[in-house]
């Protein structure tokens, strides 16, 4: 009795329509069951507070493990090999943005070291007091940021641009159009719980974030498929979140941060900071638009190459 090619073009087919579903529904598990985990352990026990707290650990750590299991699973490994030279060029990639941000974090050093020679009675209410602890909480941010890179990179750069470079990497412009669609649902993501679409300085300054954080997304998603490996753009992103957050571990919980203001006022300074990022990550953009528009058609990290 004859029995069925599995290399088939039809077993072919279903194997990818199936790794496509898997990798899609993998990125929202990730997140989804992290949270929902991480909530019911918080009800339970919470070490530690704000950023830095067990229940924020526990998120990311779920996220980080379903996210690696599933990308290996579903045939990304090559990916996530400890490479010298992709490891080096893709990090290389994106340091102008580490940059970036480097400097950011020293002006948010100097402005919370001056607000304490301010008189209390400038400052509208707001209140930055320099707490004690300081090293401690930023011995806890390091690990935890590590994780965020992990995550982040792995469920938007590499399970969810793996699916779809799966489904239509091989056509004009495919890797292109699959590093956009992924980089917006990245920046989307950060803004998507606060914004209000009635309120018109909420929404400009939602539009504002998931521009920046788009062209972010953008950025380092040519690192990695420029050399077909994560680890450079993890720890490009684990060092670019740990300075924008190295600061505020410095300052009470007086100083909040939100991507969003409904307020016209703080809308308006949120618009003009996130409008400099934008003109600053724009040369880079390009370049890197350029770049993932020249590469050759890929199925990427899932590919079957047998």
């Amino acid at each position: 009795m004859a029995t069925k090619d599995l290399k088939s073009p039809e077993s072919i087919n279903k194997t990818k329509i199936l790794k496509i579903v898997l990798s899609f529904v993998s990125a929202v598990l990730a997140i989804v069951c992290a949270e929902l985990i991480a909530s019911k352990s918080g009800k339970l026990f919470n070490i530690g507070e704000g950023l830095v707290s067990s229940t924020t650990y526990t998120m990311f750590i779920i996220r980080s493990v379903i996210a690696t299991a599933a990308f290996i699973l579903l045939g990304g490994k090559q990916w996530l090999l400890f490479k010298k030279e992709p490891l080096k060029n893709s990090f290389k990639h994106t340091s102008p943005v580490v940059i970036i941000n480097l400097i950011l974090s020293i002006l948010l050093f100097m402005l919370f070291l001056s607000v304490q020679y301010i008189p209390k009675e400038q400052l509208d209410g707001v209140t930055i007091e320099i707490v004690p602890g300081y090293g401690g909480r930023i011995a806890a941010l390091i690990p935890l940021m590590i994780l965020v890179g992990i995550n982040e990179e792995l469920i938007f750069r590499g399970l969810t641009v793996g699916g779809m470079l799966l489904w239509f990497g091989k056509k004009k412009k495919g890797i292109l159009i699959a590093a956009i669609i992924s980089s917006i649902i990245f920046g989307y993501i950060h803004v998507m719980a606060d914004i209000d679409f009635s309120n018109t300085s909420s929404l400009m300054t939602g539009l504002m974030k998931t521009l920046e954080t788009s062209m972010f997304g953008l950025i380092f998603c040519c690192g990695i498929l420029k050399y077909e490996n994560l680890w450079g753009v993890i720890i490009a992103h684990a060092v670019f979140d740990g300075l924008l957050l190295a600061p505020m571990q410095l300052a009470n919980g007086g100083f909040n941060v939100s991507y969003v203001s409904a307020d016209p006022k703080q809308a308006k300074i949120q618009c003009i900071f996130f409008g400099i990022l934008i003109l600053l990550y724009l040369p880079l953009t390009i370049k890197s638009i350029k770049a993932l528009s020249a590469m050759q058609p890929t199925e990427g990290p899932f590919a079957d190459n047998e």
